[in-house]
C-alpha cells in the first residue's frame, strides 16, 4: 500500500474555472511534477498486475459543497504523475472517490492491489 497527501488542487485546474489555457496548462505541469516527486518519495512500488486500487478521499479546505467530480478533474494532472512515478499506465487505475468528513485543504490518495 502507498498513501501520499497532496494539497488541495489549485483553483486553476477546475473544469468550473475560467483561466486560460496557457495558464491551466502551467498549473497542470506543475500539479503532475508536484505528485511525481510526493509518489517517489513515498518509495512505493507496484508488484502486481491488474488493477491498481486508487482511493482518492477529498478534505476540502472548507465546509462548502464540493463536485467529486470536479475534484476528480482537477487531480488528472496528479494522477498522471503518480502513475509516471510507479511506472504504471494509468489505464489501470480503478478510482475510488470519498468525501472526507473533516476539513483541511487537502487531498489522501492510497494506492492498493484490493479495496
Amino acid at each position: 500500500m502507498i498513501q501520499i497527501q497532496i494539497p488541495w488542487p489549485s483553483r486553476d485546474l477546475s473544469p468550473n474555472g475560467r483561466v486560460h489555457w496557457s495558464v491551466k496548462a502551467k498549473a497542470a505541469k506543475a500539479a503532475k511534477e508536484q505528485a511525481y516527486w510526493l509518489t517517489k518519495e513515498a518509495k512505493g512500488a507496484i508488484t502486481w498486475d491488474g488493477p491498481i486500487h486508487v482511493l482518492i478521499e477529498f478534505f476540502a479546505p472548507s465546509k462548502r459543497r464540493y463536485d467529486l467530480d470536479n475534484h476528480l478533474a482537477a487531480l488528472k494532472g496528479h494522477l498522471d504523475g503518480i502513475a509516471l512515478a510507479l511506472g504504471v499506465d494509468d489505464s489501470r487505475f480503478a478510482l475510488h472517490l470519498h468525501r472526507g468528513e473533516t476539513t483541511g485543504g487537502y487531498v489522501i490518495v492510497t494506492i492498493m492491489e484490493r479495496v
